[in-house]
């Protein structure tokens, strides 16, 4: 076999779990490559978590206690809900952690490619917040990730973030399976906790957008969302 080149992929396992990455991407991290001297450093792992907020108005069909999501065992979730009429954006924050207040099953799309960040056995209850969930006529939602949790998901320390996928464990019930401009916005931030309420910094676009959105109705299906702005992050 030839000389390995920077861009090929290796296999990396941890916990018996294999990640893959770039040649340059291990030996950055390993402080590896050889000759040159100098060292590694303590590792070459990314600056920024990221953090993620999904939003949408007032359903006009009114509320019902259905839509239920599958959710891990890290981090917080935080939300805001209401039964009046109106919008909420990627402007408004999230200001509680009611449960379940751990992070949606999620997944993130970098560079053409798709890694999970959160996969859990949790089911969201008929009346609980959630990215799916249509007991309220209107909510958003945010949740975060750490530098180390992306760098471990994707096996990189950089890349261009493409979209995010869901994971429904069941879509509300029929006329209420809709929801009105719906957005999902991300930015990169330098995550110091994933229990900490993010949601009130400066999300610069709606990533992700749709004037009417209905979630799969299949039991336990994963929902991509390939975004029109993709995120830089590093």
């Amino acid at each position: 076999m030839s000389t390995p080149a920077n861009t090929d992929l290796i296999l990396v396992e941890r916990s018996n779990t294999l990640y893959k990455e770039t040649k340059a991407n291990y030996d950055t991290a390993t402080g590896g490559g050889g000759g040159g001297g100098g060292g590694g450093g303590g590792g070459g792992g990314s600056s920024n978590g990221i953090v993620i907020k999904v939003f949408w108005c007032q359903n006009p069909n009114g509320y019902h206690a259905s839509g239920r999501h599958r959710y891990g065992s890290g981090g917080t979730m935080y939300s805001l809900r209401s039964d009046s009429s109106g919008c909420y954006t990627r402007s408004s924050s999230g200001s509680q952690n009611s449960g379940p207040s751990h992070r949606p099953n999620t997944k993130i799309k970098v560079d053409g490619t798709w890694y999970t960040l959160e996969s859990g056995t949790g089911i969201g209850g008929s009346s609980q917040v959630g990215p799916m969930n249509m007991y309220y006529k209107r909510s958003i939602l945010s949740w975060c990730f750490t530098s180390a949790e992306m760098d471990t998901a994707t096996g990189a320390t950089s890349g261009s973030i493409q979209g995010i996928s869901l994971q429904s464990y069941a879509a509300p019930s029929g006329s209420y399976n809709t929801f009105p401009s719906f957005g999902i916005s991300l930015m990169t931030h330098n995550v110091a906790n994933t229990t900490t309420n993010y949601s009130s910094n400066t999300f610069t676009h709606n990533n992700y957008f749709n004037s009417s959105y209905s979630y799969s109705t299949s039991t336990d299906a994963w929902n991509d969302f390939t975004f029109t702005t993709a995120v830089s992050w590093s």
